[in-house]
């Protein structure tokens, strides 16, 4: 912003973010539970002077991170728009289902930075801390997903989520997919 810099809090400014460990972020020794994460950007955001209400988005993991921070600070959101998410019950639902490839193999996780491991391991906290959030506030909330299958060419799904691949994609399309608008299981 040049020798102009504004006074007081931001509005309408854009804000990418990488989790600490990740992109150009420093890694933390911080717990790396969802609610932390979401308490680490929300202290980001005020220590560079960026207001409330947000338009959250997150892909990923990062969906389920911005669906936590919807539920558990409704008053700070504008709207959330999830990409791609990850619901936080998709790799309880796969082994329920008894499928395999759902999640990543542990073979894979042990070459993953530390901090990267542990946010791997706290995200099992997710689906107790988004039920223990609440429920969304009065804003707008869009999932954006797709998907394609060799046998109907590509699709477009609003559920939440849906996966390309085989076994994941027979476990999402019987439980949240569906052609409806987007809704978020809860």
């Amino acid at each position: 912003m040049g020798r102009h810099r504004r006074r007081g809090r931001r509005r309408g400014a854009g804000v990418r973010y990488s989790r600490p460990g990740y992109g150009a972020s420093d890694a933390t020794s911080a717990p790396r539970d969802p609610a932390r994460i979401v308490e680490d950007l929300r202290a980001l955001l005020e220590a560079r002077g960026y207001a409330p209400p947000y338009v959250l988005v997150g892909h990923s993991f990062g969906g389920t991170y911005m669906e936590l921070f919807a539920k558990a600070h409704p008053d700070e959101v504008a709207a959330l728009v999830l990409v791609d998410p990850r619901h936080r019950d998709f790799t309880a639902a796969c082994a329920e289902a008894e499928l395999s490839g759902c999640t990543i193999p542990e073979s894979a996780v042990a070459t993953l930075p530390a901090v990267q491991r542990a946010e791997f391991a706290g995200f099992a906290l997710a689906s107790d801390q988004i039920a223990a959030a609440g429920d969304f506030g009065a804003y707008p909330v869009r999932v954006l997903t797709g998907t394609s299958t060799a046998s109907r060419g590509p699709s477009r799904t609003s559920g939440f989520p849906c996966s390309a691949s085989s076994p994941t994609k027979r476990l999402t399309e019987s439980r949240w997919c569906t052609k409806a608008p987007a809704t978020i299981p809860s």
